[in-house]
């Protein structure tokens, strides 16, 4: 699967993001391996299908506890998966926005 990066409308920022992640009852642990305020590229050993709809729990520095954003499963290939954000809080974005700061943009 090629990802067409012309077509992306925000940053994408290397990470090492611990996730935790509803699905239909059941929490998967992953781990985001990129982020921007579109979505995430995450590694998991679990297969979810593509629209498929999570909840993802994570820790941003700059809120100092938990947070969860709803999300939507775009792509998933091996062990990585594309999700992208829902819709996101005020203070959410601005979280984001701060954690962005402490890291180096990934380059096309």
């Amino acid at each position: 699967m090629s990802i067409d990066k012309s077509r992306r409308t925000h940053a994408r920022f290397p990470c090492d993001l611990a996730l935790r992640v509803e699905h239909e009852g059941r929490e998967i642990p992953m781990r985001a391996r990129n982020i921007s305020l579109g979505g995430m590229l995450c590694v998991t050993d679990v297969v979810l299908a593509y629209g498929e709809e999570v909840m993802v729990h994570m820790v941003l520095p700059a809120l100092g506890a938990e947070t969860s954003c709803p999300m939507v499963v775009r792509w998933h290939k091996d062990a990585d998966v594309g999700l992208q954000f829902g819709s996101l809080r005020a203070k959410q974005v601005w979280a984001l926005n701060r954690f962005f700061v402490s890291l180096e943009p990934e380059e096309d």
